[in-house]
């Protein structure tokens, strides 16, 4: 592997390089939020399943927030913590500058397939809910979507999925209609993910079933939306992790051996 960084409208973005990688070729991207973190835990063995064919080789770009609490919530809310600034609602800014310039810089600069269908952006919890929101202000740049315990219990993000108008700070926000016969979707929320929290996080597993069940009526094809559960998954890196690696083993899977993940999906 081989690592590049760049600078970007004041986001810090880091590029890992596949084994093997050659300027011939075209590669698969796999764009991620906080820096990518939730991927680079697992480096190594990513290298592994590509060293081994099991899976194809892909471009790993991480993007740090500037200010996570704002770059990755859909609209202002309320804070979630006593004497902390309100949540600015910055994520379509923030998506904007991710599909007009970071992404033409990575095309430009580096080896890969820039169509939307190789095209993947994932996250974690905030960060996963950046990618959802992705998936309707940019479906014709970003055609996979990662979203890991994304944070489907954020202030009216289930309305919003049932298709409900959204008012914040006198701004509108109404879900669109997405054509999703191309697009993949990879879901993941642990069963314990609430349980020592408060308030709406309390809800984060049974909301995000829900928020899984409207996405599914979006129109995924079955074999194009993956949803797993884990029963002692609590929000954590270790389970973000874990799941990351499920996820791509299932978009660029080429040769995997029985591997069988509980799916939410069929069980619900």
């Amino acid at each position: 592997m081989e690592y590049h960084f760049t600078e970007i409208q004041t986001y810090k973005v880091s590029i890992v390089l596949p084994r093997g990688y050659h300027v011939d070729q075209h590669y698969p991207t796999v764009y991620m939020q906080d820096d990518g973190n939730g991927a680079k835990q697992v480096l190594n063995y990513i290298d592994h399943l590509t060293a081994t064919g099991q899976i194809s080789p892909f471009i790993l770009v991480g993007i740090a927030p500037v200010n996570r609490n704002d770059d990755y919530t859909p609209w202002p809310a309320d804070a979630l913590l006593p004497h902390t600034p309100k949540l600015a609602g910055k994520v379509k800014e923030y998506l904007t500058i991710l599909a007009t310039e970071i992404k033409p810089y990575i095309d430009t600069h580096y080896a890969t397939d820039p169509l939307a269908v190789s095209t993947t952006i994932g996250g974690c919890s905030y960060g996963g809910l950046a990618a959802l929101f992705a998936s309707y202000y940019f479906p014709e740049v970003f055609g996979n979507y990662i979203l890991l315990s994304a944070s489907f219990w954020f202030e009216d993000v289930i309305p919003y999925l049932e298709g409900k108008t959204i008012v914040k700070d006198q701004m509108v926000y109404k879900k669109p209609k997405i054509k999703r016969s191309m697009h993949k979707l990879y879901g993941y929320v642990g069963e314990i993910e609430g349980i020592y929290r408060q308030g709406r996080q309390q809800q984060m597993t049974t909301l995000s079933k829900k928020a899984f069940g409207l996405l599914q009526e979006e129109g995924f094809p079955k074999e194009q939306m993956r949803i797993e559960t884990c029963q002692e998954g609590t929000h954590d890196a270790y389970f973000f992790s874990a799941h990351f690696l499920h996820a791509i083993k299932w978009l660029f899977r080429r040769n995997m051996k029985g591997e069988t993940y509980e799916h939410l999906l069929d069980n619900h």
